[in-house]
């Protein structure tokens, strides 16, 4: 006669297998929602960065007196958010470029601030050149969470539906002639019945909810250097004095901040 506890051990395992499998999927989600939830944060930074850098070429720009007809003349349909940017001393440039006049230096800082906020946009929506290496939270671009997103929902809709809590339990019960009235004691004590899916579910990323900002595409600077030029020059002749305030300004800034970094130095 086979004694009632031989299959106890393999009966066993393929519990613990099933609980492995369950738990451990899980965790696996659990942990990509938090990596998912740190890159998030790390955007979020390199938004500030894209806005100080939009703010300076506002500035250059007279704010909104040509700032949009700046981005319209390289042909920027939606460029509403990089006018959000506000002058800081952080993208103050370490000096001022070589020109003749001061239309040059206007051209020349345009320019430059110019392909300052083009690499910062592509690095934010695109990432970084894919050098092989390990990617890092400092790492991670606008795009790359979009992906990201799809891939989470994709696998929480096959934890809730494939792994739910009450399949496990229905699982079991195959096993144990008495799991039937263990199950329903567990689900309506502990979980309230059919409700144990419910409360242990997770939730799809809305990724609108996170409100990140969608900065436009922008052309690289050799691509647009000739209608840059061709605006500052015709800019410049129509709000002379405002453009020479807005260099003059700069100009004290760089001597300012190359004053004091000789004063730490020495």
């Amino acid at each position: 006669m086979i004694p009632d506890n031989f299959y106890d051990p393999l009966v066993e395992e393929v519990l613990m297998d099933a609980a492995e499998n369950f738990f451990g999927a899980r965790r696996q989600l659990d942990g990509i929602i938090d990596l998912f939830q740190s890159f998030v944060e790390a955007v979020r930074k390199k938004e500030a960065d894209i806005a100080v850098s939009a703010g300076f070429l506002n500035y250059l720009l007279l704010d909104g007196m040509i700032a949009r007809d700046f981005y319209e003349a390289i042909h920027i349909n939606s460029p509403a958010v990089l006018l959000e940017g506000q002058l800081s001393d952080k993208t103050v440039p370490d000096q001022t470029p070589f020109a003749f006049t001061v239309k040059g230096e206007f051209t020349r800082f345009v320019l430059q601030a110019y392909d300052d906020l083009q690499q910062a946009c592509n690095e934010y929506i695109h990432g970084k050149p894919d050098d092989g290496s390990r990617l890092e939270k400092n790492d991670a671009y606008y795009n790359l969470l979009m992906n990201m997103c799809d891939l989470i929902n994709e696998k929480v809709r096959h934890v809730n539906t494939n792994m739910s809590p009450r399949s496990v339990l229905q699982f079991a019960r195959r096993f144990d002639a008495e799991a039937e009235g263990k199950e329903n004691i567990i689900g309506g004590m502990v979980f309230g019945g059919d409700g144990i899916n419910e409360k242990l579910a997770y939730h799809p990323i809305d990724f609108d909810s996170l409100q990140l900002k969608k900065y436009p595409e922008l052309p690289k600077q050799e691509q647009v250097v000739s209608k840059i030029t061709s605006f500052c020059k015709k800019s410049y002749s129509g709000n002379k004095n405002e453009i020479r305030q807005r260099v003059s300004d700069v100009k004290e800034k760089i001597r300012s901040f190359q004053t004091r970094l000789d004063s730490h130095i020495s």
